[in-house]
């Protein structure tokens, strides 16, 4: 499938392949997989270094709302494993719903930020909102992945604007 760009008159100044729509070889479905478990293992780092943060600074007293950080990693973690298993199993929801829920969950991470640390630190909102655009853009296009940086990017804004 192809989409053409510009043009004057019925004439294209060139077309743009539709990737995501187009159907896969079975090469370029064994390399999104692997993209997508790699994806996964991402995931686990990055939750795995937003804890040890937490952590640390629940103790130290620089976290305001630690209860809602815990959660907050809580259902980060269960979406992760549900994400990375479906991955696993080639789950074809994933392209879809899968980084409808991965744009959402990482706007709502980059919001709780401003809201649970009362500086400009972001171990919530940095690495896994980052690694959740990504899958967007890995399982449902390059354009979903542009627009799920947007919407999360924006996020950000927002909730800065409001605190």
């Amino acid at each position: 499938m192809t989409a053409a760009i510009g043009g004057v008159g019925g004439a294209t100044w060139g077309t743009m392949s539709v990737v995501a729509r187009e159907p896969r070889t079975p090469t370029a479905a064994a390399v999104q997989r692997r993209m997508e478990l790699g994806l996964g293992a991402v995931r686990g780092v990055t939750l795995v270094w937003a804890a040890v943060v937490v952590a640390i600074d629940t103790s130290s007293g620089v976290l305001a709302r630690p209860a809602v950080a815990g959660v907050t990693l809580a259902v980060l973690a269960a979406w992760s494993a549900w994400w990375t298993r479906s991955a696993a199993v080639g789950a074809s929801w994933l392209s879809d719903v899968g980084a409808v829920v991965d744009v959402a969950l990482a706007a709502a991470v980059v919001a709780v930020d401003q809201y649970v640390y009362p500086e400009d630190a972001q171990p919530l909102g940095s690495a896994w909102p980052l690694v959740a655009v990504l899958a967007a853009g890995v399982t449902a296009g390059s354009t979903y992945g542009l627009i799920g940086g947007l919407v999360v990017g924006a996020s950000g804004l927002v909730a800065a604007a409001l605190d």
